[in-house]
C-alpha cells in the first residue's frame, strides 16, 4: 500500500547517505538558488533602467540577496580556517612546514609524518624529553612544529624534503612570527633590492625594532615583522619616509581547483577548475561571468580587488577584546559604586516588563462584565502598600475602576517614580532603625550581665553607628525615673572602676611582655655576635696557619730548585773547560 505525504522528494541516494552529506548538498543548492535569483534580478535592474522605469521592490530584493549572499561567504570563509586545532605553547618557536607535489596530508597517519619530518632534521625522539609538538593542519595542508629550543629550530628551518614509503616529497619549512610581534606593509620599494639590504635599511634608530623583512614577490611591496605589537605610520629606509599600514592576511584559495582553505602549492586535486563559474577543465579561451563566492559581485574568487578577502587582524581582535572588558568592568563598577541606581533601573526593568505582560493580556478584557462606573467623587482613595516594582500604569491596571475622564500620561509615571523613590528612601531609614534597635537591645544585656557578675571582667561595650541623616526620636516625660533605673545608674562608677583597673593591668602585662621580649632579643643578639666573633677568629687563625704551612713549602720548594739549578751549572760549565785543557796539553806536548 502507497501513502502519499507531503514534503521535498528525495533519491534513493540522498536517504541513506549521512547527515551531514545531505545538509551540505542543500546548503550547495540553496546557495545556487541565491545565485540565480540574483543574476535574474540584475538582469531585470538592467532591463528596467533601460526603460526607465523605478526598480521599487526588485531593487530591495536584489540588495538583500547580495547581503544574503555575503554573509554566506563570510560563513564558508571562516569553515575554510583550521579553527579547532590544540592550542599551543606560547613562549614556543612555531615553524611551518609546507609539503608540495601533491602529498595528501589526510590519507597518511600523523605518528608517520612526524616521524618524517624528525628524520629529516636528525632530532630522534628521547622518551622523557618531549619538547616538541607536531600538528597537522590538513585544511590548509601544512604541517605545525612548536619547540622551545633554538638549535631544533635551525635544525627544521633547513630542511628541505622528507622522505615516506621510500619516495621523497619537497618541502618548504620558515619560521612563522609571534602572535604579540606586530607586521605591516610598505609600498614603494625598489624591487632590485634583496631581503638582506631591506633589513639593513630598515634597521635604523629612527624606526622601531625589527625581526625580519619578507617581500611580496616581485613587487614593490614589503612585509615588516616587527619586534613590539605596536606598527608605525612611517618607515625610513635609506632616509625616505614610506607609509606602513596594518598587515591583513588574505583567506588562502587555489587557484587550481578553486576552493577555500588552501593555496595550489599543497593543492592534492586532480582537477582543475574555474575560479569564477566553477566549471571543470576549462579551456584556454574559457569565458565567464565570474562571481566572487566571499562578496558575490562580478569578479573571481578572493581577487585582489575583493574586500572580503582579508581577514581581521590579530592584534585589532585583541583591542577590541580588551576594550570590551574595559568597558564591561567600567559599567560593573559604576553599578558597585551606585546601589541606588541599581534598584532603581531594577525597578523600571521589572515595571516595564509587567506592563508589557498587561499590554500583552489586554484583549482578553473584553471578555468580563463591565463594572458599573462611578464619578470621580465617589472613587476610595489609594492609601494601601505599593509594593517594590509597580509602576504607575500598573496601579491604574491594577483593577480598580477608573472615570472616563480620568487619562494617564507622562506626569502620571514621573509622580509615580517619584513615589517609588520616596518609598525605597523610607524603607531604608526603616531598616537602619531597626539595626539601631537591635544593637540598643544588646547593649542592654550586656549591661545586665556586667552588672550581674560586678566583681569579674566587664564585657567591652560596642559603638553605635552615627548617622547624621536620621534623626532618633526623642522622648520627653515629666514623671521622675523609676528607682530601679537610679540604682543602675549608681552602679556605673563602679563598672568605670573595674574597667580602668582592667585596663592598667594589661597595659602593665603588656609593657612587662615588651621589657622582656627587648632583654632577651638583646640577649640572643649578644650570643650571636659572639659566636660569630669565635667563628672568625678560628677561621682567620686557620688561614694563617694555612698560608705559614704554604710559605714553609714554597722554601722548601725553591730551595730544592736552588740547589739543582747550582749543581746543572756546575755540570754544564765543568764539561767544555776540561775537553779544552785536554786539547791544549796534546798540542804543547
Amino acid at each position: 500500500m502507497e501513502v502519499t505525504v507531503e514534503g521535498t522528494e528525495i533519491t534513493p541516494e540522498e536517504f541513506r547517505t549521512a547527515d551531514w552529506i545531505t545538509k551540505v548538498g542543500k546548503h550547495v543548492k540553496e546557495l545556487r538558488d541565491a545565485a540565480r535569483g540574483d543574476r535574474q534580478g540584475r538582469q531585470d535592474g538592467n532591463a528596467r533602467a533601460e526603460s526607465g522605469t523605478e526598480p521599487g521592490e526588485d531593487r530591495k530584493k536584489t540588495a538583500a540577496a547580495n547581503a544574503a549572499y555575503k554573509k554566506l561567504g563570510h560563513k564558508i570563509a571562516e569553515r575554510s580556517i583550521a579553527s579547532y586545532l590544540p592550542r599551543l605553547p606560547a613562549n614556543d618557536y612555531k615553524i611551518i612546514i609546507r609539503p608540495k607535489c601533491g602529498l595528501a596530508l589526510t590519507k597518511i597517519p600523523n605518528t608517520r609524518l612526524s616521524e618524517a619530518v624528525r628524520m629529516a632534521a636528525r632530532i630522534p625522539w628521547i622518551k622523557g624529553q618531549e619538547k616538541e609538538v607536531f600538528i597537522v593542519n590538513d585544511k590548509q595542508g601544512t604541517l605545525i612544529f612548536s619547540t622551545p629550543d633554538i638549535y631544533t629550530v635551525w635544525k627544521v628551518t633547513r630542511i628541505k624534503s622528507i622522505k615516506i614509503e621510500g619516495k621523497s616529497y619537497d618541502v618548504t619549512a620558515y619560521l612563522a612570527p609571534h602572535e604579540d610581534s606586530g607586521r605591516g606593509v610598505v609600498r614603494g620599494i625598489d624591487p632590485r633590492l634583496s631581503v638582506e639590504e631591506l633589513t639593513e635599511a630598515f634597521d635604523n634608530s629612527r624606526n622601531p625594532p625589527i625581526l625580519g623583512v619578507r617581500k611580496l614577490g616581485n613587487s614593490s611591496s614589503a612585509v615588516i615583522i616587527f619586534k613590539n605589537e605596536t606598527v608605525p605610520r612611517w618607515m625610513y629606509c635609506y632616509g625616505v619616509p614610506l607609509k606602513c599600514v596594518l598587515y591583513k592576511k588574505r583567506y588562502e584559495v587555489c587557484y587550481r581547483c578553486g576552493q577555500l582553505g588552501h593555496r595550489s602549492d599543497v593543492c592534492i586535486s586532480d582537477h582543475v577548475r574555474c575560479r569564477g563559474c566553477g566549471m571543470t577543465a576549462p579551456p584556454e579561451d574559457h569565458a565567464c561571468e565570474p562571481k566572487c563566492k566571499l562578496c558575490g559581485k562580478g569578479h573571481l574568487t578572493a581577487d585582489r580587488k575583493c574586500k572580503e578577502a582579508f581577514r581581521t587582524p590579530y592584534t585589532i581582535k585583541k583591542r577590541q577584546w580588551e576594550a570590551w572588558r574595559r568597558m564591561e568592568g567600567e559599567e560593573r563598577k559604576a553599578k558597585d559604586a551606585d546601589p541606588q541606581t541599581c534598584r532603581m533601573e531594577e525597578i523600571k526593568e521589572r515595571s516595564r516588563s509587567r506592563s508589557k505582560h498587561r499590554r500583552g493580556s489586554r484583549g482578553r478584557a473584553g471578555s468580563f462584565p463591565r463594572l458599573p462606573e462611578r464619578q470621580e467623587g465617589d472613587l476610595p482613595p489609594m492609601t494601601g502598600p505599593v509594593n517594590e516594582g509597580t509602576s504607575g500604569s500598573a496601579v491604574l491596571h491594577s483593577g480598580r475602576p477608573t472615570s472616563p475622564n480620568r487619562k494617564v500620561g507622562w506626569g502620571d509615571r514621573a509622580s509615580q517614580d517619584k513615589r517609588d523613590e520616596e518609598m525605597l528612601t523610607i524603607k531604608e531609614e526603616n531598616r537602619t532603625l531597626k539595626e539601631q534597635l537591635a544593637m540598643m537591645s544588646r547593649q542592654i544585656e550586656e549591661l545586665q550581665i556586667a552588672i550581674k557578675s560586678s566583681n569579674t571582667t566587664p564585657v567591652s561595650l560596642p559603638r553605635m553607628p552615627h548617622n547624621q541623616n536620621i534623626k532618633m526620636p526623642e522622648e520627653q516625660s515629666a514623671t521622675p525615673p523609676p528607682a530601679k533605673k537610679r540604682a543602675k545608674e549608681a552602679e556605673k562608677p563602679v563598672i568605670e572602676e573595674n574597667v580602668a583597673t582592667v585596663i592598667d593591668m594589661k597595659i602593665a602585662q603588656l609593657e612587662a611582655n615588651i621589657e622582656a621580649k627587648s632583654t632577651l632579643d638583646d640577649e640572643w643578639r649578644k650570643a650571636f655576635e659572639k659566636r660569630m666573633f669565635e667563628m672568625f677568629q678560628n677561621l682567620n687563625q686557620q688561614l694563617h696557619q694555612r698560608d705559614n704551612k704554604l710559605t714553609e713549602e714554597l722554601k722548601t720548594e725553591f730551595a730544592k730548585r736552588d740547589r739543582a739549578y747550582e749543581q746543572l751549572a756546575q755540570e754544564v760549565l765543568g764539561r767544555p773547560m776540561n775537553h779544552l785543557s785536554g786539547n791544549h796539553g796534546s798540542q804543547i806536548q
